[in-house]
């Protein structure tokens, strides 16, 4: 309310959510969900409200949550398997001799100094 000019704004759109949750069309709990929704996302306005509600989007949160854990699989490869990548002794940098050139993928050359 007080990112509006002028506060009958904001007071405006606090009753036109309110209202949604009185209409039967989408009941309290959804308003509700769709609410807390838009404030995790900071997206605190009727339109926004209004926008969760129509396209059912209220739970999408608690859907996908569990999306983001990697898989059990022989394929995945762990920690340990990075680790010892790391740990393992490389080999001497290959350093250009000078005045060689080194092309690079959009064209430019550039050339080794002491």
């Amino acid at each position: 309310m007080t990112k509006r000019p002028h506060s009958q704004q904001g007071f405006r759109s606090s009753l036109g959510v309110l209202r949604l949750a009185d209409e039967k069309k989408y009941g309290k709990a959804r308003v509700e969900k769709a609410c807390a929704r838009a404030l995790r996302h900071r997206a605190v306005s009727y339109k926004s409200v209004v926008v969760i509600l129509q396209h059912r989007l209220e739970d999408a949160d608690e859907k996908h949550a569990d999306k983001g854990a990697v898989p059990e699989h022989e394929n995945v490869r762990g920690a340990h398997y990075y680790h010892r990548l790391h740990a393992r002794p490389r080999g001497r940098a290959r350093t250009l001799p000078v005045g060689a050139g080194l092309r690079l993928p959009d064209s430019t050359v550039v050339f080794a100094r002491v």
